[in-house]
């Protein structure tokens, strides 16, 4: 096989730029000479009639792209012809950007992620299409444990075990996107992580939707902070225990992002946290009320891959990247803009202003309090532009979070 040598890609680029009309064979077999070489072609890897261009280097699929021959002058002929000029002309190689709302893959893609080729998967371990009079035959449904304008959840526990969980009720008359609410179902079965709920099991009747979850009985950490307050509004929380609060924060977003998946809503509020034993030996108090944190609520997630793009306004005020309040397009940097608004209230005690133009205000004097670390990642995480700000990853990997928790405390006794 060939292979597309330096020299090689330079005639192929100065061709391209050449004004001559090329034929459609001429074309096909450059395109051919580049995916067989395995180096990446300068052209767009297809050249078919299909409406968007594939991506390059997939020798595998070379046997789709060959061309039909169509009869000389004809129109199909003339079509083709004015496909593969313009095809030419693409600044890069691979698939064009696509915006949310005028792609078509989100659903095959949320099959795929659901799928059970040759491993197990998480969504096959739970249990769909059960009836309501299943429900009450395996439940007993307490009290109610919190309401939102579509949903209501309760404290239910399962007759035959006595294990408790969460029941998320949802109104099929008050939803007005159907299709979010099957995606945010098919996201909640694919994932498994020790920090994102796990859901359980599905029931459904006429006029509802329940949602049977693990059940965090510590409350959400909004209410945590609110509690933490001192009486000047700042977070009693030390620095120790921000920051072991805020690595898992991080460690779920991270596995979100890892499988193409953007929350689109990451606030305090929609982390739950959930009750451990009473402290023992140096355990700290904080640690032993708050526990494992894991995320909730994906009504608003999407799916976002490289070449992919988000324009829906979803969030909330106080937590949302400044290029979504200003109906932007984005992708899963908006998500750690959110992971720093979170990180500004677990250090402060509040989260940051935010201006009528979506930019943010970071409290400077309380951040003070906290060591230059931690008020760098903050800035880091909130920098205006997406492309200035680390990814979830990257922020995961910060010395400050791997540090150990000796340093931590030394650093909070020096503060103090």
């Amino acid at each position: 096989k060939p292979t597309v040598t330096p020299a090689m890609s330079l005639s192929i680029a100065s061709l391209r730029a050449s004004p001559l009309r090329f034929s459609s064979r001429f074309v096909s077999g450059l395109n051919s000479l580049g995916t067989r070489g395995g180096g990446g072609c300068q052209f767009c890897a297809s050249f078919s009639s299909s409406a968007e261009p594939s991506d390059c280097g997939d020798a595998s699929s070379s046997s789709s792209r060959r061309r039909r021959r169509w009869a000389p002058g004809s129109e199909e002929a003339e079509g083709e012809r004015k496909r593969t000029l313009r095809y030419a002309q693409l600044p890069f190689c691979g698939p064009s950007t696509t915006y949310e709302g005028n792609d078509d893959n989100d659903g095959s893609w949320l099959r795929k992620l659901n799928s059970c080729a040759g491993s197990f998967v998480r969504g096959t371990f739970v249990k769909q299409g059960l009836s309501g009079e299943d429900l009450a035959r395996k439940y007993d449904i307490g009290e109610e444990l919190g309401s939102g304008a579509t949903a209501t959840v309760y404290r239910a526990v399962n007759r035959r075990t006595g294990h408790a969980v969460a029941m998320k009720a949802i109104s099929k008359t008050h939803i007005s996107d159907h299709q979010m609410l099957q995606n945010e179902i098919q996201i909640h079965k694919a994932t498994d992580h020790p920090n994102i709920l796990r859901l359980l099991e599905i029931f459904e009747d006429e006029t509802q939707l329940m949602l049977v979850c693990e059940l965090c009985g510590a409350g959400d950490l909004w209410k945590l902070l609110i509690s933490n307050q001192d009486e000047f509004a700042g977070s009693q929380l030390c620095e120790e225990d921000a920051m072991q609060i805020f690595k898992q924060i991080l460690n779920s977003v991270v596995y979100l992002h890892s499988r193409g998946i953007v929350h689109r809503d990451l606030k305090p509020g929609n982390f739950l946290c959930q009750k451990v034993p009473e402290p023992t030996g140096s355990s700290s108090k904080t640690e032993s009320r708050v526990g494992i944190i894991k995320l909730a609520d994906f009504g608003v997630s999407s799916y976002c891959h490289v070449k992919h793009r988000l324009t829906r306004r979803v969030g909330t005020d106080g937590f949302m990247a400044p290029e979504v309040a200003r109906n932007q397009p984005y992708d899963e940097k908006a998500d750690c803009f959110s992971c720093g608004c979170i990180l500004h209230m677990l250090l402060t005690g509040h989260p940051p202003k935010q201006r009528e133009d979506g930019s943010y205000t970071i409290s400077k004097i309380r951040l003070n309090f906290v060591s230059p670390e931690a008020r760098s990642l903050v800035q880091q995480l909130m920098a205006p532009l997406p492309e200035d700000r680390p990814s979830a990853e990257q922020a995961l990997r910060s010395p400050l979070l791997q540090g150990s928790r000796q340093r931590l405390r030394a650093g909070s006794a020096r503060l103090d």
